[in-house]
């Protein structure tokens, strides 16, 4: 779609990740368990710092709104460090090997996330600026 000019509207598939959020919804009348012991919560933010992340990551916008969504989308690190034995117990624990792999794991997704939420925010590329630049190159 960038290749081809866009389509009118095509900013909106930046919020695509919180269609992971979906599984919150599996069970229809069931609210009451939707932030129980934070599965809920790690649903919907996991996304959100992804978004944040590839925002951050677009070079498009106001400096200090991406610098904003750069810490937004930071933030998981520190809370997983302090939150990891909780979640899964000592054996979560950054200090043995089980606790450092897991959060090595959580953290290169979660830059993977952030690293593909930079797509929709790219400059669409016309034809004749492509066509440009192979007669350059």
């Amino acid at each position: 779609m960038r290749r081809t000019g866009g389509r009118r509207g095509r900013r909106w598939l930046a919020l695509a990740p919180l269609l992971f959020a979906a599984v919150l919804f599996s069970q229809p009348g069931d609210l009451t368990g939707l932030l129980e012991d934070g599965v809920g919560g790690g649903a919907i933010a996991v996304p959100l710092f992804g978004m944040a992340g590839g925002y951050a990551l677009s070079g498009r916008g106001r400096r200090w709104t991406r610098i904003a969504c750069g810490m937004v989308a930071l933030a998981p690190i520190p809370i997983w460090a302090t939150t990891a034995t909780s979640v899964g117990g000592p054996s979560l624990a950054l200090d043995t090997p089980r606790g450092a792999w897991v959060a090595v794991l959580f953290y290169s997704f979660l830059a993977v996330l952030a690293i593909a939420g930079v797509i929709p925010h790219l400059p669409v590329v016309s034809t004749t600026d492509r066509h440009v630049e192979s007669l350059q190159g």
